[in-house]
């Protein structure tokens, strides 16, 4: 019953299914004798998605680009889109299925999901930062704070570069611990121990690799075992320091 112009678009909706899923919709279309609404601001193909959602119909995740996620994050933010909506349901999933595999995932890419994971809110946004912290192989490259860049891009860039500073350090103390453990003894005796400890330090693997090869050890010998698990205590440690920074992220 109401016509909604963005841009070059005309969508009609119906008012009542718009306005059950954002306060700010029902203000909108509560105004007397509004049939026509012009939001030239909004990106036509996100509101389209949050559209479509509103009203029931099945939102194909093909359609859904990461940048029109962003986009329907902005928008879900922007309008106050209500937690438990069909909207917000979409774009949780969207959200679940691009970022399924962190560790795989272009670095441009990854900030774009990490601003839609906080607004899904402060569980989603910790629980994907800390998949990056432990998942993500670590890696040697400039990222997007200065220059011309959005505030919020360079925002989420500071928050990835202290993921990957605490992950370096952590690595190192992993790989110093192991080495350690192998001081004074014949290496033939020590070889897992020693190759782990270079291969930390020379290909950068993901936490979660290190601390699987860990516990692999340990299966298959008993010996040194204090300095191995001293060596998943400093992931365990190093966990919960990030843990404590993602709190401080949110605010909380």
């Amino acid at each position: 019953d109401v016509e909604i112009l963005v841009q070059d678009y005309t969508f009609l909706v119906c008012s009542s299914k718009m306005s059950a899923v954002s306060p700010s919709f029902q203000k909108l279309f509560s105004q007397p004798l509004t049939r026509t609404i012009k939001l030239p601001s909004e990106d036509p193909e996100a509101f389209y998605q949050i559209c479509q959602s509103a009203h029931g119909f099945l939102v194909r995740q093909a359609d859904i680009s990461t940048d029109t996620l962003v986009k329907m994050a902005n928008a879900i933010a922007r309008y106050k889109i209500r937690l438990g909506s069909n909207v917000h349901y979409t774009l949780f999933f969207s959200f679940v299925v691009q970022a399924l595999r962190p560790e795989a995932v272009p670095t441009s890419k990854l900030l774009k999901l990490i601003q839609v994971a906080k607004t899904l809110g402060p569980t989603t946004f910790k629980e994907f930062l800390n998949t990056i912290f432990l998942f993500r192989p670590f890696q040697f490259e400039q990222l997007p704070v200065t220059g011309e860049v959005e505030p919020y891009v360079a925002d989420y860039a500071i928050i990835l570069a202290n993921i990957r500073v605490k992950g370096a350090e952590c690595r190192a103390h992993v790989a110093h611990i192991l080495l350690n453990t192998i001081r004074g003894h014949k290496l033939s005796h020590e070889q897992d121990t020693y190759s782990l400890a270079v291969f930390i330090l020379n290909e950068h693997p993901s936490l979660d690799e290190i601390r699987s090869r860990l516990r692999s050890i340990q299966d298959s010998r008993k010996q040194q075992i204090n300095g191995l698990l001293e060596a998943q205590k400093a992931i365990a440690h190093a966990t919960a320091a990030m843990t404590q920074y993602f709190h401080t992220v949110m605010g909380e």
